[in-house]
């Protein structure tokens, strides 16, 4: 029952509902009790809480659904249930970095009290018309707050550009308002720089990444040519034939690492220096240069990616190019909770470290810099 006060029954019954969605009494995208349910536990009239129910609505607290009931939005500021959208299942082979990512991300927003809903896209690329229709439904109904997108296509850049929620997905193309993730063209920059300052005078490239060329974007994202623009303006000598990159996507990534740098090392003339992405590649090119008894750094220099939330081992001198799971976990959370706030979004860039060893926990970090 309610307490008796001058102010009116329906202002009363709004105190009452808010104060338990406050407390936590009604939890956020849970079911609101029904009117009559309301109506007994205030000892109000039914138009009594009609009204007040119709207040809290236009205020956008609550969210009246047509034949499913009265459901909890709670502070619409405040993150409180997430969705997770994934392009393609995270069981191929070649998606350790987004499992990695996937279970960073349920961990924070779990500490964080945020409920997460999944969604993982089997459509073939030809069936692709845009969000699955569950996910659709549940944006527009404001099932989900908030839409986090670490693993997508080319096409779903295009929907991501305009969710009915804030969104945050995790791209190259810096481009995007909502976009988090690094530039190629930096962490290059890095790795290339790195290199001449131990002497090299030419360098090679290993990437699975495809190349960009009939990309319009391709002066942003073309990762082999922005190699060669800063190879080109270190002094670095760079041949086409040094630069090893798939015909065609391949998601074995450690398989073909393996089998390009046997190819480079094949070529009657070799680079002095050699750079290395992403670290699923990386392991494949470990194999192959112990299989060769490639003296490291005697007879080559090599820069090498690594994540740090997945160190390998690499029994030889090398430097190597740290991305940090948790910068980009933090951004797309943040980049989220910046949006529901009703503030201006991103791009957010995360940093990369140089250092000489890959396990977290006992790196020496020689030097870092912030993508910019």
């Amino acid at each position: 029952m309610l307490p008796l006060k001058s102010k009116p029954l329906f202002l009363q019954v709004e105190d009452f509902i808010r104060s338990r969605i406050v407390s936590g009494d009604y939890p956020a995208h849970d079911k609101l009790p029904s009117t009559r349910e309301l109506a007994a536990i205030t000892g109000t009239s039914l138009c009594t809480v009609q009204t007040a129910v119709a207040k809290l609505c236009r205020e956008g607290l609550l969210d009246s659904q047509v034949g499913r009931g009265t459901y909890v939005i709670g502070d619409k500021s405040k993150l409180s249930c997430a969705g997770l959208y994934f392009r393609r299942p995270l069981s191929r082979a070649d998606s350790a970095f987004y499992q990695v990512l996937s279970q960073e991300l349920r961990r924070k927003l779990a500490e964080a009290g945020v409920k997460v809903r999944v969604w993982s896209d089997e459509r073939d690329e030809n069936e692709f018309s845009g969000p699955p229709d569950s996910l659709s439904k549940a944006m527009e109904k404001r099932e989900i707050q908030g839409l986090i997108a670490p693993l997508v296509s080319g096409p779903d850049l295009d929907w991501l550009k305009k969710t009915p929620v804030p969104s945050a997905v995790v791209t190259t193309d810096m481009t995007l308002k909502n976009g988090v993730g690094g530039s190629f063209r930096q962490m290059l920059r890095l790795g290339l720089e790195e290199l001449r300052r131990q002497g090299c005078r030419s360098v090679g490239i290993i990437s699975s990444m495809l190349p960009h060329a009939e990309d319009p974007r391709s002066s942003e994202l073309d990762f082999y040519r922005a190699s060669a623009d800063i190879a080109g303006e270190l002094g670095m000598k760079i041949h086409n034939e040094w630069i090893l990159s798939p015909a065609e996507f391949t998601p074995h990534f450690a398989h073909f690492g393996h089998e390009q740098f046997h190819a480079l090392w094949d070529l009657p003339e070799r680079p002095e220096g050699l750079l290395v992405y992403p670290d699923e590649v990386v392991a494949g090119v470990i194999t192959a240069v112990l299989e060769r008894r490639v003296r490291v750094p005697q007879d080559l220099k090599v820069a090498f990616h690594v994540n740090d939330l997945i160190p390998y081992v690499c029994p030889f001198e090398a430097t190597f190019l740290c991305t940090e799971v948790g910068a980009i976990v933090d951004s797309l959370i943040e980049l989220v909770q910046t949006q529901l706030a009703g503030n201006v979004a991103g791009p957010v860039q995360v940093p990369v470290f140089v250092t000489r060893n890959p396990d977290p926990l006992r790196r020496t970090v020689v030097r870092s810099a912030v993508f910019s």
